[in-house]
């Protein structure tokens, strides 16, 4: 935890405490004042070799180095007023991303103690181009649903754009090996996920986040690309042709961070590219078993960091479907393959399509009659904008205009 205000930081490490994690899995610890300076200091250390040589030394201790999850406050003015530097928690999770090697990055508080993105791709207030993972409320802290776990009673809030956070820490560590693999030789972004056929199909603006474009490799990114290193960060790096070993482990997490906000929070929400099991089911329900009458059998789709998706016809899916599911918090498929397969009856025969009376809610990540829901237009230059919410009460859904339809 990372606060500059330590009667709040105790109140958030209460929050995490009745949550019910495992005291033999995890440790909840407050950054304290002479920690955060020292592991600044040895980060802007680190920074100046990176510069310098291309890599920085990972031999120097620095108290962030061993953090699997590092949850910032957005306000950190009073910590950090007497030095006049890392004054945001945008500058702390950019220096952490970049020159440790602590792990998920989650920024609290940016737009509101509770908020609910409405753009449903970080695009409102800046939170793409951040170098956090996540961004919540402080009230969303302490969600079981969050941090995976269970209770006695169910939670309505919960966004289906947040991964759980357990399981998404143990994907990022596979993400990063994926990366430090794809460094080592010549790998192309498309072939890597498989987007080869569909291409053509991202926005324009989602490519540009890539870099110069000339080849779309993992190299590129890293050298091209201010979304992954600004230029002064990655201009030694601009004559390499390959990566040595020490620079491959300095830069893996960033690009593996990078590359998977990208694609869950810019390619996925399209959901022309990928579609997940609920947005699928929706527009072909022959793809669902089970009673279709039944809201149950519907809600059984929303799962996460699984292989599968209960209640789909997997068989007939195999072919479509991502097949790097580390590297998004839930299972998807390439739309532009599935809505070509004729063996799928709602493409052979779409006169025939099944009228469906649900709708599925991104802040409940279920289920409900559409009557009880709430449409809005997500900030998606897809055809499938409109999506819907339950509306609860005490939850900030910003920015409200994508609200009027």
């Amino acid at each position: 935890m990372f606060d500059d205000e330590r009667k709040q930081r105790n109140i958030f490490v209460k929050q995490l405490q009745g949550v019910g994690l495992s005291k033999q899995n995890y440790d909840i610890d407050l950054l304290e004042p002479e920690a955060i300076k020292e592991a600044f200091g040895t980060m802007l250390e680190r920074q100046t070799q990176f510069r310098k040589d291309g890599f920085w030394e990972a031999e120097t201790k620095n108290p962030l180095d061993d953090v699997d999850i590092l949850v910032i406050d957005n306000e950190l003015r009073d910590l950090f007023n007497e030095k006049g530097i890392f004054t945001s928690a945008d500058e702390v999770a950019y220096m952490a991303r970049c020159f440790s090697t602590c792990g998920p990055i989650i920024i609290m508080n940016r737009i509101a103690h509770h908020p609910f993105d409405l753009t449903l791709n970080q695009s409102f207030e800046g939170q793409f181009e951040s170098f956090s993972d996540l961004e919540i409320g402080q009230r969303q802290l302490s969600s079981r649903t969050l941090w995976g776990v269970g209770g006695k009673a169910q939670e309505k809030f919960h966004p289906w754009y947040w991964p759980i956070l357990p399981e998404w820490r143990g994907e990022f560590k596979k993400r990063v090996d994926d990366v430090k693999n794809a460094l080592s030789k010549v790998t192309s972004i498309p072939d890597f996920f498989g987007f080869r056929e569909s291409w053509e199909w991202i926005p324009r603006g989602i490519l540009q986040r890539l870099g110069s474009g000339r080849e779309y490799t993992f190299l590129e990114f890293l050298r091209t690309s201010s979304f992954v290193l600004p230029p002064k960060d990655r201009a030694v790096l601009h004559d390499k042709v390959e990566l040595d070993e020490r620079t491959i482990e300095s830069v893996s997490r960033i690009i593996a961070a990078r590359l998977s906000k990208w694609l869950e929070w810019q390619v996925l929400p399209e959901m022309d590219i990928l579609v997940d099991a609920p947005h699928l089911a929706s527009r072909f329900p022959s793809l669902l078993e089970g009673n279709h009458t039944s809201i149950g059998v519907w809600n059984a789709t929303a799962v996460r960091h699984t292989m599968e998706a209960p209640k789909l016809k997997a068989s007939v899916l195999q072919k479509s479907r991502f097949l790097k599911m580390h590297w998004l918090s839930r299972p998807t498929w390439y739309w532009r393959k599935v809505m070509n397969d004729e063996k799928i009856p709602d493409v052979r025969e779409p006169w025939n399509i099944e009228f469906v009376p649900f709708v599925f809610c991104e802040d409940t990540s279920s289920f409900v009659p559409e009557e009880q829901a709430k449409p809005f237009r997500a900030a998606v230059e897809s055809p499938f904008a409109t999506r819907y919410i339950k509306g609860l009460k005490g939850v900030d859904y910003l920015p409200p205009q994508r609200l009027a339809l």
